[in-house]
């Protein structure tokens, strides 16, 4: 049943994109065709409102799912659950602070967690729930966030 529906939906979304390439000519364009719509990774497409390559956007994903809760969207450690916990968490958008840091040490700290650096243990390990591509791209996320904070001074 679920085939089915996945299906239909797909179905869908790929009648929607042939018809908005239709246009006002009435023919389909070659990109619409070459399409691979095949694919078991299917996504919608995307605006490209931001400067941020393809790895740096699934990073904000996964930010903004798994780290806003304490870091803020901001990366300013201001998360709606940052009051509840006993030591501040880590400013992620703090150019000073995050400097210091290497990608590989950003990155050991999300796979296992704050103790893993001699940090706060209330930073949870991520690895069981992550991939390591994932983890990656949100590091490389994460040293946005500084260029951010930096571009507003």
């Amino acid at each position: 049943m679920v085939g089915y529906w996945r299906t239909l939906l797909l179905s869908g979304v790929l009648l929607c994109s042939l018809l908005s390439a239709l246009g006002q000519t009435g023919q389909v364009s070659q990109s619409a065709l070459q399409n691979d719509w095949t694919s078991p990774e299917f996504e919608l497409p995307r605006k490209h409102l931001s400067n941020l390559t393809p790895a740096e956007q699934i990073g904000q994903d996964l930010y903004r799912h798994y780290c806003t809760i304490c870091h803020g969207m901001t990366g300013q450690g201001d998360g709606f659950n940052s009051f509840n916990l006993a030591t501040t968490p880590a400013k992620h958008a703090d150019s000073a602070r995050m400097t210091n840091r290497s990608d590989s040490q950003i990155q050991k700290v999300i796979k296992e967690g704050g103790t893993a650096l001699d940090m706060s243990p209330l930073m949870p390990p991520w690895g069981a729930v992550l991939t390591d591509r994932q983890i990656v791209a949100l590091s490389t996320y994460i040293r946005t966030l500084t260029k951010q904070e930096d571009g507003k001074k």
